[in-house]
């Protein structure tokens, strides 16, 4: 069943077909359009997306490539990318990379042959990222999210990871704490390099010491974060833990279990998030937020107002921390 064949038993033009199919039906009279639905339905058809592409050079679908789908953060990124483009007649492909690099480029590449009118990118590692300096020259619709760029006609949506290192540092040092451990992401990782900045930042500007002994270095998982803490735990001074995001921080949790502290009485800990576990789990974390839901629906949108040429739209947004305090903190005197 194709447009012309609705058409010729409908006994209307195709034209007047395609008008009502996409919704440009307001000089149509009402009963010329109840005719052209009641074929519609009665034969089931369905537009032919490949064909429309064809004609209207768009495919109204948007690629979403993130590092880590089983990342809680990242998971309600996917939704709210799913939920916004839904509302804007757009479709979403989400892509994984379990942070490698190599399968982000073949994913970019990927994505460019199935036609999708632009993606959003969370970028393993912008650095050494061949394939993004490609498609600036081809002016390819890309949003780059929660990692920041340095280039002025990039569109960048992101948040600022070093000020929100430093204030969760600084809420430590401010509740009494001077030995405190730190658990990293990956080395790689824009958003790791950052975080952990502000929390050498913090500890400068107030005149503490850290050894490399109290920075573990992490992969963002769960299991980083029980393996960074059975480190941190030995040197006998330490009695806070910056982990640098929530995942890492649910693992510091299991490891003081395993060894009998009680958080915060024993140890404090703190990270960045605001996941959805952060508030349920006890003690309730204490955290800085990273609004992940905003920034992906404000990504979305600005990716649309670029594949549609608008004009008139920030191409640089960036997203403040904002501290969550709750239960897994200890003032220290």
């Amino acid at each position: 069943m194709t447009i012309k064949d609705i058409a010729r038993l409908a006994k209307v033009s195709i034209t007047t077909v395609s008008l009502i199919l996409n919704g440009k039906d307001q000089n149509i009279r009402e009963e010329t359009r109840q005719r052209v639905l009641k074929v519609v339905n009665e034969h089931n058809y369905r537009p032919n997306s490949v064909a429309r592409s064809m004609i209207t050079k768009k495919s109204k679908i948007l690629g979403l490539i993130i590092p880590d789908v089983t990342n809680q953060y990242f998971a309600e990124i996917a939704r709210a990318a799913e939920s916004t483009a839904k509302e804007l007649d757009y479709s979403i492909i989400l892509c994984n990379t379990d942070e490698d690099p190599d399968t982000e480029a073949q994913y970019v590449q990927l994505l460019r042959e199935k036609q999708a009118d632009g993606l959003i990118l969370v970028s393993t590692a912008l650095s050494d990222y061949k394939e993004l300096e490609q498609i600036r020259r081809e002016k390819y619709p890309v949003v780059i999210l929660d990692r920041r760029t340095y280039d002025e006609n990039d569109s960048v949506v992101c948040f600022d990871n070093i000020a929100a290192g430093r204030m969760a540092v600084e809420y430590l040092i401010q509740n009494g704490h001077k030995h405190i451990g730190c658990i990293t992401g990956p080395q790689n990782n824009p958003s790791s390099i950052d975080r952990y900045t502000g929390f050498c930042q913090a500890m400068e500007a107030a005149g503490l010491s850290y050894t490399k002994e109290q920075v573990i270095e992490g992969d963002y998982q769960v299991k980083s974060g029980e393996d960074g803490i059975e480190k941190i735990i030995g040197i006998s001074k330490i009695t806070a833990v910056f982990c640098l995001n929530d995942m890492m921080a649910y693992g510091a949790y299991k490891g003081c279990h395993k060894h009998n502290l009680k958080i915060p009485e024993d140890i404090s800990i703190i990270s960045i998030d605001d996941a959805i576990l952060s508030s349920v789990i006890i003690p309730a974390l204490t955290t800085i937020k990273q609004p992940g839901v905003e920034m992906c629906t404000t990504a979305v949108k600005m990716l649309i107002k670029e594949i549609e040429d608008k004009e008139d739209y920030d191409k640089f947004i960036n997203f403040n921390p904002i501290l969550i305090e709750r239960e897994s903190v200890m003032k220290r005197t």
